[in-house]
């Protein structure tokens, strides 16, 4: 509750935070961003472009109309992810997984300078987001036990699908970025066409976005995580990286499976 309105000392009802936040976000357009991190290429040229004071008015308008195709192109694959949720929810034999390699996580990752000059070794995390229940599940593993290429990327999947996706599922919608060397390529292609020669799904679309617009449910998770790598300032351990990773998020925490 409130304090007690010193212009209307006789009001007996007091007015909840939550009323004046609803009114708040009902009523003024207003919103608070970020600087952004990872912009895309496309739309920084066409924005420097139509700031050029030398550019006439056709070619601003050509460039204008360019930029509103570029992002139209590319709001179609954030809305087929909403479509893909929508639909996991009403129809119970459609999936919809996005996949997605977190940042390497340097080890130890300790705050001493000499270790910046040092060689160190990287640990990866592989997650795969499940759109129908919002779960999201970690794999992790140093460069000494493998890559980021496409046979670890199909092995997960292989894996996520073996053991966590459910048997009346016959539909599966893929979600990933085009990075050729993990997801675009013909190990990808038959390891998809395997699944469906073995008749473990009837039905398996797989989308990628327009190069710049790859922002996908899996960074959400990785920006939980890292804010929990960031209260930590000494990691000696992939174990640790594991325990920080589960602990992440309260509601619906995520789970790990440790490659050895």
């Amino acid at each position: 509750m409130l304090r007690k309105c010193e212009k209307y000392p006789d009001l007996e009802n007091f007015v909840k935070y939550e009323f004046y936040l609803k009114y708040f976000n009902e009523n003024f357009n207003l919103r608070f961003g970020r600087p952004q991190v990872d912009a895309c290429s496309e739309c920084e040229r066409y924005g420097t472009r139509l700031k050029d004071a030398n550019l006439n008015e056709n070619a601003k308008r050509e460039t204008a109309a360019e930029l509103m195709v570029h992002k139209r192109r590319a709001k179609k694959f954030y809305n087929k992810i909403k479509q893909v949720q929508a639909l996991c929810s009403e129809q119970p034999e459609v999936m919809g997984l996005a996949f997605d390699y977190m940042q390497n996580m340097p080890l130890p990752h300790i705050p001493v300078q000499d270790i910046f000059y040092l060689r160190q070794l990287w640990v990866f995390a592989f997650q795969i987001h499940n759109l129908k229940d919002n779960n999201g599940h970690f794999y992790t593993y140093h460069e000494g036990l493998g890559q980021k290429g496409p046979n670890e990327v199909c092995t997960f999947l292989n894996d996520y699908i073996m053991n966590h996706v459910p048997s009346n599922i016959t539909e599966l919608h893929l979600f990933s970025d085009g990075c050729a060397g993990q997801n675009r390529n013909q190990t990808m292609v038959r390891f998809l066409l395997g699944l469906q020669a073995t008749k473990r799904f009837t039905k398996i679309y797989h989308y990628f976005p327009i190069r710049g617009h790859s922002f996908l449910p899996c960074d959400r998770d990785f920006g939980c995580a890292k804010r929990n790598f960031r209260k930590n300032d000494r990691i000696y351990t992939p174990e640790e990286y594991e325990d920080l990773i589960v602990t992440s998020r309260k509601k619906q925490p995520f789970t790990v499976k440790q490659i050895r």
